[in-house]
This record gives structure tokens, sequence and C-alpha cells, in this order.
């Protein structure tokens, strides 16, 4: 499939955050109720779900709005949290002793998230 004639929105503020504990599944619960939501609906969500990785969120969240505000004259109650993703960053190994001499592997997962803000559209 040739992607030439569709028109591809460009968005108006991104954030990334590059190390995030916990795994992408426990991330990605915190981010499945923001996608589609518009940003000040999102800060508010994020900021009342009690998990361990929606500090995270929120900051970058909070990093997205303020490079949206940065980026120029642009009205922030009609910008949508059009694309949110969670992604595989670094794995911590670790070893653990255990009984008899042996020991056992440990991983620590860590994720990151990519926000991606863009304008309402007038309908």
């Amino acid at each position: 499939m040739h992607r030439r004639n569709q028109q591809v929105a460009t968005p108006v503020a991104t954030a990334r955050s590059a190390i995030i504990k916990g795994s992408v599944q426990k991330v990605n619960l915190v981010l499945k109720p923001l996608r589609g939501k518009t940003i000040l609906e999102a800060i508010d969500i994020v900021s009342r779900i009690q998990k361990y990785a929606a500090l995270d969120v929120k900051a970058t969240l909070l990093s997205a709005l303020n490079n949206a505000e940065n980026s120029g004259h642009i009205d922030i109650d009609t910008l949508l949290v059009k694309n949110i993703s969670a992604g595989k960053a670094i794995m911590l190994r670790r070893f653990q002793p255990r009984a008899r001499g042996r020991i056992f592997g440990v991983t620590k997962h860590y994720s990151k998230i990519y926000v991606e803000l863009h304008q309402a559209e007038e309908a």
C-alpha cells in the first residue's frame, strides 16, 4: 500500500521521556485512557491515576504542553493528545543467590514514552 496521496498531519508539539521504571504493559495501562483527549483533560486524568508510572507520564505531558506554548501562538485548549505510546528501553539484569550455590536471574524492565500533540480540527 502506497501512502503518497495521504495527508500526514504534522504535530504541533512532541515530547519524549527516555527511561521510565516499569514495563511497557504497565505504562500502557496509564496511557490508554489518555488517547484522543485534550491535553488539559489528559493531565487531569493522569493526576488521579494511582500507578507508579503516572508521575512520569504527567511530567511528559507537561513537557509537551510547554513545548507547544514555546513554539508559537497556539491555543492550548484545542490541543489533542493524538499519539501517546510506550516502547521498550533498557533492561537491567541482576542476579540473586539461591539455594545450593545456584543463581537466579532478575530482569528489571524500563520503558520510554512518546507524546504527540495536534491541533483539533474545526468542524
